[in-house]
């Protein structure tokens, strides 16, 4: 299940002093739905020694090269949010890490116990959803501007905690609506309105499921920050984004609404804040100037977006439906294959086509 805090417990583990003092190399990768055995190792390799791949183009020397760094080294590798199942990919992936030293650790996140099963683990660790007083902790954090308790006993406890109850124990949904009551300046009738909202009941029909806790935060945007929210389905699973470049993608477009004694930029800034307020944009864990999607926001955007966004190596999408197409983003490499922009042809209607350099996320300490 998604948003039970599997990456951010992985991230306190990766993070503490003491970890990374104990391991000769430390390296976080995002893996996400789309599992390349290629793109993986050579984002590893390149990060070990980044002279070694830029004419490699042959998967078993990356394999080769990568086994080579890693020999004799103690090392932890964090590989986030991991989708493939295929047994054989996955030894195959892991068959460098071998020669690597006695003690060296591979902790793996995924929302499919049959992934961890396939890479082989040899311990399991179940994520159950919070506790009750957990979920209300976390929920008060966010929701209340002052001290908790001093709202106990009160209306808003009473309908904090029926409100929370709907979250199901999920720390992302918990933390999201928190953050949008904070918005409604401890309004009764407001708080009621969100208990009360039929998004709660709503059935996933989708193939994408979104939490009814994200698709409220989400109704309650401004129709013009809305827009800027779906916009940015234009950007892969994991992808970090600074503030000021977003602001400008945003205003290329004309997608901010002009405000009497402010700049455009300030405007942009505006949105930004609200968004992150939300817990719709959250820091990066790797750089503080660097913003991310968790997944199911990420999710969320594409939904809300439908079909005027595509992202060409990622979405799966008929034909018939590229001429509905407004904006694409695609992932640029140093040798580019020109067929896979074939399928944009009949895109008659498109404003954005935006290259994006993608390595999976990866930050590493030696």
């Amino acid at each position: 299940m998604g948003g039970l805090g599997k990456s951010t417990l992985a991230q306190l583990v990766y993070n503490d002093k003491k970890v990374q003092k104990h391991f000769d190399l430390v390296a976080w990768v995002c893996v996400s739905e789309e599992f390349d055995m290629f793109k993986l190792t050579k984002t590893i390799l390149e990060a070990v020694a980044p002279s070694s791949t830029s004419n490699i183009q042959d998967p078993n020397q990356l394999q080769l090269q990568l086994k080579e760094k890693l020999m004799g080294k103690k090392f932890l590798l964090v590989l986030d949010d991991v989708w493939n199942r295929n047994y054989t990919e996955c030894e195959i992936l892991s068959n460098p890490f071998k020669s690597g030293a006695q003690g060296s650790r591979i902790i793996l996140t995924t929302r499919d116990v049959d992934v961890a099963s396939a890479m082989r683990a040899f311990e399991i660790h179940h994520l159950k959803e919070l506790q009750e007083e957990d979920c209300w902790k976390l929920f008060a954090r966010h929701a209340f501007m002052h001290d908790a308790n001093t709202y106990m006993h009160s209306e808003f406890e009473e309908l904090g905690r029926q409100i929370v109850d709907k979250c199901k124990g999920l720390p992302l949904a918990i933390k999201t609506i928190g953050a949008l009551l904070r918005s409604k300046a401890l309004d009764v009738s407001e708080w009621d309105k969100v208990l009360n909202s039929d998004i709660w009941s709503l059935s996933n029909h989708e193939e994408i499921q979104i939490l009814p806790a994200l698709r409220l935060s989400y109704k309650h945007l401004l129709s013009h920050i809305k827009q800027c929210f779906a916009y940015c389905s234009i950007f892969p699973k994991d992808y970090s984004f600074k503030k000021d470049e977003l602001v400008l993608l945003w205003m290329a477009e004309g997608l901010l609404h002009e405000t009497e004694n402010k700049t455009m930029e300030e405007i942009g800034s505006d949105y930004f804040v609200t968004l992150v307020s939300r817990s719709l944009f959250q820091k990066s864990s790797e750089d503080e100037f660097n913003f991310v999607m968790h997944d199911l926001t990420n999710d969320l955007a594409k939904f809300v977006s439908g079909e005027f966004t595509f992202r060409l190596e990622v979405d799966r999408r008929s034909h018939r439906n590229v001429n509905k197409t407004r904006h694409v983003s695609y992932a640029r490499n140093v040798f580019e294959n020109f067929q896979k922009f074939e399928a944009l042809q009949e895109a008659t209607q498109l404003r954005t086509f935006f290259g994006i350099r993608i390595v999976n996320t990866l930050f590493l300490h030696n």
